[in-house]
């Protein structure tokens, strides 16, 4: 994780992506730092309102890694219920980002005509806030959006691109935001795709294969010149992501969200 101290001070050794999940305060120089790493190879996925306010809170008038994002600010739209869904159109499946059976698999089709064979192509479902945003010319507009699955009234939900030797992911919308509230498995696959893609397929430096249940993190110790990996079998069968997800006490005091575990599978 780093801060806007190690973005100010440019400290991004070693960094092959940096994630910015809707980071709306930017400093001009923390800006120019991330702006000269994209051009010199980084890789970039950044969401929703990253930039559109400076290091006082003075709003821009647009983002300023516009030039970056391939993409201009024109609204924001914050979403905090399921009933303020959008929905995703694939506009480029065979993208490298795209072309994924955990994405297609997840697409509307079968329901859609019970009298005869299923839809080849279908919209996908999305809680999340997201930002309406005009693409540039050099912006590949991979996925769109819509909230009455409208294609000619859609706009741009994730715009594929490269600056220098680098190469960039904007989400105006914000699968990020849909990850904690409303995960579903099309949507890991999209950030996990968009990270490898922007990494130019460079091997993440840990990879572990395990159930869902199972959270990972891990830390590198460079002075000790090793690498350490935390495998924790905890995760809630019911998931502890929303905090939207609230259970009413005897005595009407609420918390939440109330994790139960149905089963525990051992993990090796």
């Amino acid at each position: 994780i780093l801060s806007e101290y190690d973005l100010e001070n440019a400290d991004l050794q070693g960094i092959k992506v940096l994630m910015l999940p809707d980071v709306r305060v930017l400093s001009d120089r923390s800006t120019e730092v991330v702006r000269r790493f994209v051009k010199a190879g980084g890789g970039l996925v950044a969401s929703g309102g990253t930039g559109l306010y400076d290091h006082t809170l003075t709003r821009r008038t647009n983002f300023s890694l516009g030039d970056v994002f391939q993409a201009d600010y024109v609204a924001s739209r914050e979403v905090n219920t399921r009933e303020g869904g959008v929905s995703l159109w694939l506009a480029k499946p065979e993208h490298p980002i795209l072309k994924d059976d955990g994405i297609t698999g997840e697409k509307k089709t079968a329901w859609r005509n019970p009298s005869g064979p299923p839809a080849e192509r279908g919209w996908l479902e999305l809680v999340s806030s997201w930002t309406t945003v005009r693409a540039r010319e050099a912006g590949e507009v991979l996925v769109q959006m819509s909230t009455n699955e409208n294609l000619a009234a859609a706009s741009p939900a994730m715009i594929a691109s490269t600056a220098g030797q680098g190469r960039v992911v904007f989400l105006p919308a914000e699968l990020d935001q849909a990850m904690f509230f409303y995960p579903n498995t099309y949507i890991s696959r999209m950030l996990m795709n968009a990270v490898r893609w922007v990494a130019h397929d460079a091997p993440p430096p840990v990879e572990v294969e395990g159930p869902l249940m199972l959270a990972t993190t891990f830390r590198r110790q460079p002075a000790k010149n090793r690498t350490v990996v935390h495998l924790l079998n905890d995760q809630s069968s019911y998931g502890r992501h929303s905090i939207y997800q609230k259970l009413t006490l005897p005595d009407h005091s609420v918390t939440g969200p109330w994790t139960v575990r149905r089963e525990v599978i051992p993990l090796h």
